[in-house]
């Protein structure tokens, strides 16, 4: 099992000051640096949040894989084309990074679906879709044709930290990830899952790929406060 980052939290905080920091690209390498298996990117097709040259100077400058979500967009896909990603996962319209929305419902798009990543198949590119850990997803996804499934453990991920005792939600998870690797998919996971909750997922041996954000930002930030100041106090109480 790999982990990767979802670089989209960091640019929101670029982007709320609408400046150049943190800078991305700088934040991406750092993840690459401390080990981190993978960068995931959102990316709607607008620049709304990271944008297209985000993408391209970090396809250029890093060594790990970049698993890119996108919107059902031709300017989304165009981008998939050019960049050939590790792996590509179409989202639902306007989900944005966040996934409370829940997964694409492929059951009631499988040509849609299929016509959309038939380019990207054409051309090499192992595309997939983001879901709800259902059997019927899967099957589903398999007959749209796709290479790789990412599955939505936000249920999962609330309600064991409403109760971390309950593992019905995690066995769906669990299942649905075997299931998916069955019928030959990559499995990649996303979607709330903490350090309390990675003891769990860990333990599900289909799957290649955890994606985090929110809690490893959360983290560092936390982690690296006392830091800062400390470093900004210093230079402030120097006299020379």
């Amino acid at each position: 099992m790999k982990l990767g980052i979802n670089i989209n939290y960091i640019a929101n905080l670029r982007n709320a000051m609408g400046g150049s920091e943190p800078d991305l690209l700088k934040s991406a390498r750092l993840c690459e640096i401390a080990g981190a298996q993978g960068i995931a990117i959102y990316y709607d097709g607008k620049d709304a949040n990271v944008t297209k040259s985000d993408i391209m100077y970090m396809k250029r400058a890093l060594k790990i894989p970049i698993m890119l979500m996108i919107e059902m967009n031709e300017n989304a896909r165009d981008l998939a084309l050019e960049l050939k990603p590790e792996m590509v996962f179409v989202v639902p319209e306007n989900m944005g990074y966040q996934d409370s929305k829940g997964g694409y419902n492929v059951e009631k798009n499988i040509d849609k679906l299929n016509d959309f990543i038939v380019p990207m198949l054409y051309n090499g590119i192992k595309a997939g879709v983001f879901i709800e850990p259902k059997l019927s997803q899967i099957q589903a996804a398999y007959k749209a044709g796709v290479k790789c499934v990412e599955l939505n453990a936000r249920k999962f991920s609330e309600s064991f930290a409403q109760n971390p005792m309950d593992k019905a939600l995690f066995i769906e998870l669990k299942e649905a990830a075997v299931f998916a690797r069955t019928m030959n998919l990559d499995v990649t996971i996303s979607g709330g899952i903490n350090y309390k909750s990675i003891e769990l997922v860990k333990t599900i041996p289909t799957v290649k790929f955890v994606n985090m954000g929110h809690s490893i930002i959360t983290k560092a930030i936390f982690d690296g406060l006392t830091s800062a100041i400390k470093q900004m106090l210093e230079i402030m109480n120097n006299k020379d």
